[in-house]
């Protein structure tokens, strides 16, 4: 008798596009653990990224080391200040290259984010053959990044801290 294998997943979690998605639609902070558990389920979990940004006049060790602790790897960057005074931290491309490193080891990847610059990504995941999950604000997210994905799974109350 064959033993069932479970779907192998790795996480990308936008986390500043979260951020002001629940900030946006419930005045409210995202409760990290349950959105793993939420995504996870009975699935094998291989990585779980969270990418947060370090804006000039905060710290985000706590948080970082919060993340750590309920499984995630946390990779920052620090806001970059243009010539015209105003901020970037844009974590697309890093977030699309740690994508490519993971999917020869997953059958499945989940990333949560609302960003419609990823649709590409989404055609390229899909096209070798992985399945590819979304999951967030239902309110702000790309209507064509809900469209590519295999699954797209609004995100609500059922990921807001408390």
């Amino acid at each position: 008798m064959a033993e069932f294998q479970k779907e192998k997943i790795a996480l990308f979690v936008d986390s500043q596009n979260l951020y002001y998605s629940a900030k946006m639609g419930y005045a409210a902070k995202v409760n990290y653990e349950k959105l793993l558990n939420l995504i996870s389920g009975k699935r094998q979990l291989i990585k779980a990224y969270a990418y947060i940004v370090q804006p000039p006049d905060g710290d985000v060790k706590p948080f970082a080391t919060s993340l750590e602790r309920i499984g995630y790897i946390v990779k920052t960057k620090d806001v970059r200040t243009r010539a015209d005074g105003s901020a970037k931290a844009n974590w697309d491309m890093a977030i699309a290259l740690d994508i490519l490193g993971m999917i020869d080891h997953v059958d499945t990847i989940v990333l949560a984010s609302g960003d419609g610059d990823f649709v590409p990504l989404v055609d390229f995941i899909k096209n070798k053959n992985k399945r590819v999950e979304i999951f967030s604000f239902s309110e702000n997210t790309a209507y064509d990044l809900k469209e590519k994905a295999d699954r797209f799974e609004p995100l609500g109350e059922n990921v807001i801290l408390t």
